[in-house]
């Protein structure tokens, strides 16, 4: 984020979540303390769409959504994507907002329009230029299909089974996204005049020869498929507590019959670098194959039955939430390896449209020292 912002970048979006105890479409420590004056970004901060209404009933974070709007622009958001700020005179009626706090933004937004040519003519204005012949040009697919291929993190590659050789024999593609359109149009889309699926791209790029079998496999997660609501938000607060509420649901609903089996298939965390998937049976509970029975007879007390009642149950309970863990360190690794990639990725890019462009402007100047020079001389002459 801080290379967009050294690029100069204009708008800058706030995101839906929390960080620090904080919904960040209003975070004075990451909008105005990092961004603004530590970056020393000059442009606006924009809410993702809905983020401000979120922070009352889905953050629980304030009583009100005279409150929420509030927070968010004294918090540095310039500009909602919703309609929430229609309660700015409703804010300031409740002493919640002063003109001075919607001066700072309007002062930001207004800057952004004298940019953009909007509230009055700017001299070489290049958005001015722009028409529909700039539209899905050569340059800019080359330049999306550069970034989206930089965008990539290849985390893992068993057996260097990537690059995929094109004279490859077969080929099993399988996976609820290899022929999905509308994971490619995702929400906030237009549409492409050539649409690939992954299953289209493999084809068209190994040889004719190559015999391909295609299967979609598991179907994409739906809302009969997902855990109770009150068990969706344990990575909010991961605990103990959590993983003994969860491990009960689960035994209670073994006995009930409601299933045979439960297995637990999570990562398991080795460093930043390496997950491996896990798969452990969970219930129901079965001896060890290591280790063997043997003919010694203790005496129990309490009884033997008693003591296991009570121990199997705290064992799933250490041993969901070890699974717990590792796969919350999992994610966080993973993220940290992506984004350290993305940002050496960014720079490089970056790096190379700072050297395109400034050859573009070295040829235009030296286009206008030449029409100049012929000029001159054909006065002189």
């Amino acid at each position: 984020f801080k290379e967009l912002v050294d690029a100069n970048v204009e708008i800058v979006m706030c995101a839906y979540n929390r960080l620090n105890d904080e919904p960040c479409c209003g975070s004075e420590s990451l909008l105005n303390d990092l961004l603004r004056n530590s970056w020393g970004f000059n442009g606006h901060v924009v809410s993702d769409c809905g983020a401000i209404y979120d922070i009352k009933p889905n953050h629980n974070f304030t009583t009100s959504d005279e409150e929420s709007v509030a927070y968010a622009i004294k918090g540095g958001v310039d500009l909602n994507c919703g309609s929430l700020y229609n309660l700015i005179p409703s804010a300031i009626n409740q002493g919640l907002l002063t003109e001075h706090d919607l001066d700072i933004s309007l002062k930001r937004l207004f800057m952004t329009r004298l940019k953009l040519g909007i509230l009055k003519d700017v001299i070489d204005n290049p958005y001015e230029k722009l028409n529909k012949n700039h539209i899905n040009t050569k340059k800019h697919i080359s330049l999306a299909r550069n970034v989206a291929a930089k965008s990539i993190v290849l985390l893992k590659n068993k057996n260097n089974v990537l690059p995929l050789s094109k004279s490859i024999n077969r080929l099993f593609i399988t996976g609820p996204n290899a022929a999905n359109l509308n994971t490619l149009l995702a929400n906030y889309n237009g549409l492409s005049s050539d649409i690939v699926t992954p299953l289209e791209g493999i084809v068209k790029k190994v040889s004719n020869g190559t015999i391909i079998r295609f299967n979609e496999g598991v179907d994409l997660i739906n809302n009969s498929d997902q855990l109770p609501k009150d068990t969706q938000s344990i990575w909010d607060s991961l605990n103990y507590e959590n993983s003994i509420d969860i491990t009960n649901k689960l035994i209670s609903a073994f006995k009930n019959n409601q299933f045979d089996k439960a297995y637990i298939i999570y990562n398991s965390f080795k460093n930043a670098a390496i997950q491996t998937i896990q798969n452990e049976p969970f219930l129901p509970v079965s001896q060890p194959k290591n280790e063997s029975s043997t003919n010694t007879d203790y005496i129990y007390d309490p009884d033997k039955e008693e003591i296991l009642n009570d121990l199997i149950p705290q064992s799933l309970k250490i041993q969901l939430y070890k699974a717990l863990l590792d796969s919350f360190a999992s994610e966080h690794g993973a993220r940290m390896t992506a984004m350290h990639k993305a940002t050496d990725n960014a720079n490089e890019m970056k790096n190379e449209l700072k050297l395109f462009y400034n050859k573009a402007r070295q040829a235009a100047i030296t286009n206008e020292i030449l029409e100049i020079v012929a000029g001159a001389e054909a006065l002189g002459g």
